[in-house]
């Protein structure tokens, strides 16, 4: 049976329907699931199996027998190892239809069914003795994320304690810590207060104190990055990280719901608290033998090439309610709290520490729905926005009226405004708090009489929109995933029946050939997993991106290093200034090939978008710099790209193997259909 779905199209715009499976949400879950790059973390799965062994040799050593149960198992991996380890008896739950009948056929495989009881449930909907006979004396689990918490491990390891395991039960993992390190990094401040940073030429932009900072308390989205990837020159660390909390997943002390922490610290450096960097490690035994450590790679005992790379646990950033300046030498205290599923940290002179507070409700409650932490950092790029100031200078004058086809409190409503425009006319088409900030912005400093905003660009009268005489983008729109859904610029741009000027007046799709250290691994298979056969859930994973998921996603490239095998190559080139009435035909299309100049193993093609505003004023996206193949490109850090990730990794010779692409864009519905092929 089909689907009819309305769905928005981020590059036109407009509501439309389309068909799907009718197991279209199931399959894309399952797709899009971090599962591969877990089974891909080596060092994940040889310390869960060392956890369990030493589990169940304790359990052996107390002359007891060893009763385990899995919780969220996904493809069975940790039942089996301790059904290959000497369990007696295991239970395997997990809620997830479709993984736990993947991890069914997965056991039967391996010749364990049988040996394996799974239940399909939640471990909280477990009943004793009607799922399980006896209570377990061994869990085994791995129900963590980013924040350690997020995922609801705090309550599943409280009932679980309660209702299915035994007061004396062996936990794999038996605790948890958390790690905070104060940071000074002006350009992590940047991603956590709204500011229209104008070239210095012009006058500035003032922020109005209600609509300045994110809320970083327990309601904040999480922001978490491959910390090994910050350059060291945009953070310094402004004392080494602390503990600030312990989590005992065995019972031995309370796992409160909601806590609460004050660790102090002496500054190690002078600088101001922007920011705090946090992760965390697991004891897979009982006395902390055996440990894995997300910590990044400067906190690591490894060398890179030890490093195991994982992307279902990188580390995240957390801002204080204020920055505090710090002195090297003195004193300081981190407060810290959490409650079931969040995390939120501040900071105080430890000499004159208030009285601990519920770190809730600072900041603008509005911002964080509005913008992401890239778009505030965006914003406030003086570099970027200058090259816009040098392509508008000298075209802008008080007889301009200028649309600008950008939301999210685009920086060139102002720009336009300080440069002498007469009129500018902006749409803020998302949340409607973004509105309601972008008119503060504008209040604030004077500027209501020069710029106007409208919900939609339906609702801006006939009459206006003749009179514009500039078409104005950076562009970026709230709904923009793939780097080609901002060329909804195109469409507004020819809802304009008349001449106008409009920048960007061109603009690139362009792609490169690349050879990722790590991001492949996200979508490539997993085969053998520890002497276990998963090719099963490889056929379910491929089955179900065929039927939901997108050959390309969007990925920010700075965070996943890749090698260019390629030059950055052409695919698509589109003529803003025209408008689409007047192109032929109903696709643009091309094809082609890349030329392989560095030997390497072919697994991925990045993609982006790079704008001219005119003969000499161009932006980019995507890479940053002219390009070397065989090096590492340097990438924009508040726009996403896309990647396309071949199913398989094929080595490349330089100067003989090259790679085919197909491009087409429909110009009805903008849809953009990409392939790709290795010709060795």
């Amino acid at each position: 049976m089909a689907l009819k779905l309305s769905k928005v199209n981020p590059t036109t715009g407009k509501q439309h329907w389309i068909v799907e499976d009718e197991n279209y949400d199931y399959c894309q879950e399952i797709a899009r699931s971090a599962y591969a790059d877990m089974l891909h973390d080596t060092e994940r799965n040889k310390k869960y199996e060392l956890g369990i062994i030493a589990a169940i040799k304790r359990m052996r050593e107390r002359g007891r027998a060893c009763n385990v149960l899995d919780i969220g198992t996904g493809t069975g991996l940790l039942s089996m190892m301790a059904v290959r380890n000497g369990a007696d008896t295991v239970h395997a739950c997990d809620a997830f239809e479709p993984a736990a009948a993947c991890a069914e056929k997965i056991i039967a495989v391996n010749g364990m069914a049988g040996k394996i009881k799974l239940i399909h449930k939640r471990s909280t909907d477990v009943l004793i003795p009607e799922d399980m006979s006896v209570k377990a004396n061994i869990l085994v689990t791995e129900v963590f994320d980013t924040e350690l918490i997020g995922e609801g491990a705090i309550s599943t390891f409280r009932h679980a304690l309660k209702h299915l395991l035994e007061p004396d039960c062996i936990v794999v993992p038996s605790v948890s810590r958390m790690y905070i390190q104060p940071v000074q990094s002006f350009y992590l401040s940047t991603c956590n207060h709204l500011k229209i940073s104008l070239p210095k030429e012009l006058a500035a932009i003032g922020t109005p104190p209600s609509a300045e900072q994110f809320n970083n308390g327990l309601a904040a989205p999480l922001f978490d990055l491959q910390l090994s990837q910050l350059s060291n020159d945009l953070f310094d660390a402004l004392a080494p990280p602390k503990v600030v909390f312990t989590f005992d997943f065995c019972g031995r002390k309370d796992l409160p719901k909601e806590n609460e922490s004050v660790t102090l610290f002496t500054a190690s450096t002078s600088g101001s608290c922007h920011a705090f960097f946090m992760w965390w490690d697991l004891d897979m035994d009982m006395v902390g033998d055996i440990q894995l450590s997300c910590a990044p790679a400067w906190h690591q005992p490894y060398s890179a090439d030890e490093l195991q790379w994982r992307d279902h646990w990188m580390q995240a950033v957390f801002f204080p309610q204020n920055p505090l300046p710090v002195v090297k030498g003195e004193g300081y205290a981190i407060l810290s709290q959490h409650d079931e599923y969040s995390l939120a940290f501040d900071i105080q002179p430890a000499d004159k520490r208030k009285e601990i507070y519920w770190l809730e409700d600072s900041g603008s409650q509005a911002l964080h729905h509005c913008y992401t932490r890239p778009r505030l950092a965006m914003l406030q790029d003086t570099s970027s926005i200058s090259v816009y100031m040098k392509s508008l200078q000298g075209k802008v004058d008080g007889n301009t009226t200028a649309l600008c086809a950008s939301e999210s409190s685009s920086f060139l409503p102002y720009l336009l405004a300080r440069l002498g425009a007469k009129k500018i006319y902006v749409v803020e088409s998302g949340f409607i708090g973004s509105r309601r900030i972008a008119q503060s912005i504008i209040d604030y400093n004077e500027l209501a009489d020069v710029i106007h905003i409208y919900s939609s660009y339906d609702d801006i009268p006939a009459s206006i929109m003749e009179q514009i005489t500039m078409l104005v983008g950076e562009p970026y729109f709230s709904l923009t995933s793939l780097p080609w859904d901002d060329l909804r610029f195109w469409y507004i741009r020819s809802t304009l029946t008349h001449n106008v000027q409009v920048y960007p007046g061109t603009a690139h799709l362009m792609a490169m050939v690349v050879q990722f250290d790590d991001l492949h691994k996200i979508r490539q298979p997993v085969g053998v997993v520890e002497g276990l056969d998963l090719n099963v859930y490889d056929e379910m994973i491929e089955n179900a991106r065929l039927t939901s998921d997108d050959s390309i996603e969007p990925q920010s490239l700075w965070e996943y290093p890749c090698k260019a095998l390629s030059l950055p190559f052409r695919l698509l080139t589109f003529d803003l200034a025209t408008s689409l009435a007047d192109v032929e035909g109903v696709q643009m299309s091309s094809e082609g090939h890349f030329d392989i100049l560095s030997n390497g193993e072919y697994n991925g093609i990045a993609i982006w978008m790079v704008y001219d505003l005119d003969k000499s004023n161009q932006v980019s996206f995507g890479v940053l710099e002219d390009v070397s193949p065989g090096t590492y490109p340097k990438w924009n850090m508040e726009r996403k790209q896309a990647v396309f990730l071949p199913r398989l990794s094929q080595a490349v010779t330089a100067n003989k193997s090259t790679v085919s692409y197909k491009a087409a864009f429909h110009l009805e519905d903008g849809n953009m259909e990409l392939s790709f092929s290795l010709n060795s």
